[in-house]
């Protein structure tokens, strides 16, 4: 495992980038919880992993591209905003299947299924970048994140993550976890090189699935 924001990937000073996440309820979600916890009570025991706290986990559906944060004015925003809720209103809310943890290049993540065309989560995906792309353009999706993953810890320093990944497996049991998944979030992300992490402006647009 490699540290997760290196020196090539740091953004200019001042600079955010809008991004539409799901973020677990977690007070909702027990079995979720349940699972968070225990995978933290094992990568905990490896100082080369940052853990991401509860205020901060998500899992990235969509990266806004070609354009920053600070370019994007307030009527863009309303319109990218009523765009999401206008096409998410279709779907309505679904479960994931959560787990198991994987230690990869940079950090520890929760896979999530769903995510294969004609599946929940991959329609939730596309409607997501077509309604960007309504708003921003053709450049504006120039990004995947899939397959989708819930972060838990990135990685700090060089070492090797078999251990970690091993760990897991065996004292992680079960390693699934179920996650009802009823909204995503448009949010405005900075990146804290001296946390090793990615944050989010508050307060986030938070986009129901389903009718209201």
């Amino acid at each position: 495992m490699d540290r997760f924001i290196q020196d090539n990937v740091v953004w200019p000073e001042g600079i955010t980038k809008m991004h539409v996440y799901l973020v677990p309820d977690l007070e909702l979600n027990k079995e979720l919880a349940a699972l968070v916890q225990d995978c933290r009570a094992v990568i905990g025991r490896f100082p080369g992993i940052g853990i991401v706290p509860d205020a901060w986990l998500k899992a990235t559906l969509q990266l806004v591209t070609g354009v920053t944060g600070p370019e994007l004015g307030a009527e863009e925003r309303e319109a990218l905003g009523a765009a999401l809720a206008g096409t998410l209103a279709e779907i309505e809310p679904f479960t994931l299947s959560v787990g198991p943890a994987l230690a990869g290049a940079t950090g520890v993540a929760l896979d999530l299924d769903q995510d294969l065309p004609g599946q929940a989560l991959h329609e939730c995906y596309e409607r997501v970048r077509a309604a960007i792309v309504s708003v921003l353009g053709d450049g504006s999706v120039e990004y995947s994140a899939l397959p989708p993953h819930l972060t838990l810890g990135y990685g700090l320093d060089s070492f090797d993550s078999g251990p970690v990944q091993e760990a897991l497996r065996r004292r992680v049991r079960p390693g699934r976890a179920t996650w009802l998944l009823d909204e995503v979030w448009l949010v405005e992300v900075t990146q804290d090189v001296s946390e090793n992490q990615y944050r989010w402006l508050r307060p986030a647009r938070r986009i129901h699935l389903g009718p209201r």
